[in-house]
């Protein structure tokens, strides 16, 4: 079975009205330019973003 490989991009704070910016590097990585949508899921105890436009 293949190896998952993760490694920490960023870390970044919620600040008020619970907004959180996108690092720079998860934008390119994720193709997400301003405007674009993102999709937020819960699995297995933690939280995966990812570009909707990826599985459409």
């Amino acid at each position: 079975m293949p190896r998952l490989q993760r490694r920490l991009l960023k870390v970044t704070i919620i600040g008020k009205y619970n907004r959180t910016t996108v690092p720079g590097e998860v934008r390119k990585l994720l193709g997400l330019k301003e405007g674009d949508k993102i999709a937020w899921y819960y699995e297995n105890g933690k939280i995966i973003v990812t570009n909707p436009k990826e599985s459409e």
